[in-house]
């Protein structure tokens, strides 16, 4: 994944930089609103379902002062208003259960009753509240809300997340697409310099002048060692021309050395023989021998005029 991301071409890198945290911090932002829409909302309903229950115990505490469980049930009844309703009760103060109500109009067991309060279980809150008579408790009431409401919200404010981070991202693009170019041009510049350079061989290159900032400042470093690169060139060829000179120079006077000491130890060899008194035919070899190997000649002769007209060899 690391390589991938770094064998991106710097444009590439800086858009996708600036489109993750832009999504990561709308991520977080999200996150966070969304805890606190789910923990207002369930408060909310948790406010309104006592509400609601406060007003049946105040409605159903005569029912159940008298006994009488019809009028309890029928009170319990009006419970069918509330689609988020899934069944109510109303118990004694021995945990008897006096009345309910059940939005599938099926009899649910009895709830085991629990002190006062909410209660959230998986996809429902039960709530219970006293029924008071004359300051007295007499009863207590049993109210079941699903929370269905809640996951509704949840997933609409998931829909309405996901278009904001998809426009987001095409607005972060878009306005990164324009403002990286400040950032990669320079650097793009310089790198296209620093190819052609490798391409060519050619020193004399120079990177056009940045701002003064550390783009600029890397580009003013980089010319500056293309100068020394390029002195250096210059010094390199300079000496290679002086030694091909010294070189060329040396061999001419090798070979000036070499010819004067052929041409001495060919008149050595003919003083000597000379000395020696050999024939003049043997000097004459000697001569064409010598010609033949520094002349490099396939065929050579000397020949004599002899005044009769005779010619030897």
């Amino acid at each position: 994944m690391m390589n991938w991301f770094q064998n991106l071409p710097i444009k590439r890198k800086l858009v996708l930089v600036i489109l993750l945290t832009c999504s990561v911090v709308l991520l977080l932002a999200c996150a966070v609103l969304a805890a606190y829409e789910l923990y207002d909302f369930r408060q909310s309903m948790v406010r309104d379902t006592t509400v609601l229950a406060d007003a049946v115990a105040e409605n159903v505490r005569a029912a159940m002062a008298f006994q009488d469980e019809k009028a309890a049930h029928d009170t319990l009844l009006a419970l069918q208003s509330e689609p988020a309703v899934v069944l109510a009760g109303l118990y004694t103060q021995a945990g008897t259960r006096f009345a309910d109500y059940s939005r599938s109009g099926q009899t649910q067991a009895p709830v085991p009753v629990m002190p006062d309060g909410s209660y959230f279980r998986s996809g429902y809150i039960d709530l219970f509240r006293p029924v008071i008579l004359n300051g007295k408790r007499i009863g207590t009431l049993h109210v079941r809300v699903e929370t269905k409401g809640v996951y509704d919200r949840l997933r609409l404010f998931g829909g309405i997340v996901a278009l904001v981070l998809i426009g987001s991202c095409i607005v972060a693009f878009l306005i990164s697409a324009l403002l990286q170019r400040p950032i990669s041009g320079p650097i793009l510049e310089l790198a296209k310099t620093a190819r052609a350079i490798g391409e060519r061989k050619d020193y004399s290159v120079r990177a056009a002048p940045q701002a003064a900032n550390e783009i600029g400042a890397l580009t003013t470093a980089f010319n500056q060692m293309l100068n020394g690169l390029m002195e250096r060139e210059n010094a390199l060829h300079k000496a290679n021309e002086q030694l091909r000179g010294e070189i060329t120079e040396r061999k001419s006077a090798e070979e000036r050395a070499q010819s004067q000491l052929s041409r001495l130890q060919l008149l050595h060899q003919i003083t000597r023989g000379i000395g020696e008194r050999e024939t003049l035919q043997s000097i004459f070899h000697l001569v064409i021998k010598s010609l033949e190997d520094h002349l490099r000649i396939d065929f050579g002769c000397i020949c004599l005029h002899d005044p009769p007209g005779s010619l030897t060899v």
